[in-house]
């Protein structure tokens, strides 16, 4: 850790297991910012004063909503990866055009 720098952002899965007992691991390590997905919703989690709270925007991608993400995860099962991948890219382009 002396090192390397914590990651950005951690993507826990919650489906089968909950990821409460990992955040007080993840804010020694000073991860700012939390994704947990449990299968139906994302919350976007940011540290503040060595814990974690719900933010309404992502602090790397404050463009993109949570709903997004959900949306397309969910289409993975309909649509299969590839075609997900592709309008997910489409949406990107068609909505976080830069300036």
């Amino acid at each position: 850790m002396g090192q390397d720098p914590p990651p950005d952002l951690v993507l826990e899965v919650d489906i089968t297991n909950p990821s409460d007992r990992r955040l007080p691991i993840y804010a020694q390590l000073q991860v700012p910012e939390i994704w947990i997905y449990n299968g139906y919703s994302l919350d976007f989690l940011g540290l503040e004063n060595g814990a974690y709270l719900k933010i309404e925007h992502s602090l790397s991608f404050p463009n993109l909503p949570a709903a997004v993400v959900v949306e397309f995860v969910q289409k993975r099962f309909e649509l299969g990866d590839r075609q997900t991948l592709k309008e997910f890219r489409q949406w990107v382009s068609d909505n976080l055009k830069k300036s």
